[in-house]
């Protein structure tokens, strides 16, 4: 299965198409593919985050990154890798918010459906009465 991110930066959106897998992501590539898009200076956020230019570069290249990492990295380019990295987790699940948010939805369909039907049979009395 393939996974789609959309990254918005400053009102232009870019995709990021990713391969929902059991393989664990590799860290660095997830963190290279979004530098490409939206980080033309590594050095800047370097500087940004208090490490050196080259720690950027061999972050892109680990298999693995340290969460705390990611905090920083996310908190300096505004972006959150955790989402993305969930997005590619295996398993489907939904979080407590999401659960709510689809149950909301199902609730204000029903409401529509009983509006409509209320509609209808609104409109049908009139039809008759105006006969």
């Amino acid at each position: 299965m393939i996974f789609c991110c959309i990254f918005a930066v400053h009102s232009h959106y870019y995709m990021l198409f990713m391969k929902k897998t059991t393989d664990f992501p590799h860290n660095g590539k997830l963190l290279q593919d979004y530098l490409k898009l939206h980080c033309p200076s590594q050095s800047k956020l370097a500087r940004e985050i208090n490490v050196e230019t080259a720690t950027i570069k061999s972050y892109c290249k680990s298999n693995s990154i340290q969460s705390r990492v990611w905090w920083k990295l996310g908190a300096a380019l505004n972006h959150n890798f955790f989402a993305d990295m969930a997005q590619l987790f295996p398993v489907d699940f939904a979080t407590p918010r999401e659960t709510e948010l689809l149950n909301k939805i199902e609730e204000l369909n029903r409401e529509v459906e009983r509006l409509n039907i209320a509609i209808s049979v609104y409109k049908e009395v009139t039809h008759r009465v105006s006969r």
